[in-house]
């Protein structure tokens, strides 16, 4: 994302985006992959809803039919990416969804 001109900090797994989130600094957009190590993107997800932070959640995921199917699960996120996706669709629905 820093290619489309956003400063971005990146975690390496599911602990340290719950580490990061957890400094409660200034986030806008969490681009937040389902399948990640140590602990997955709906733990996190529920982490960051938990917390309270005002940032807009963008979820990609191989796996559209099972996340979205959830429907308590599906209204709370802003934005939903299938995988594979180019950089413009993700530049895309990054607009898409800040511009909300």
């Amino acid at each position: 994302m820093s290619d489309l001109g956003y400063s971005v900090k990146s975690a390496a797994g599911g602990k340290e985006a719950i580490t990061i989130l957890s400094q409660k600094k200034k986030i806008d957009l969490v681009l937040l992959d389902m399948n990640m190590p140590q602990i997955g993107g709906k733990k996190v997800f529920e982490k960051i809803k938990s917390l309270k932070l005002r940032c807009k959640v963008i979820i990609s995921s191989g796996y559209s039919d099972a996340i979205l199917e959830e429907k308590k699960f599906a209204k709370n996120i802003d934005g939903f990416l299938q995988k594979p996706y180019k950089i413009e669709e993700l530049a895309k629905k990054i607009r898409e969804v800040l511009d909300v």
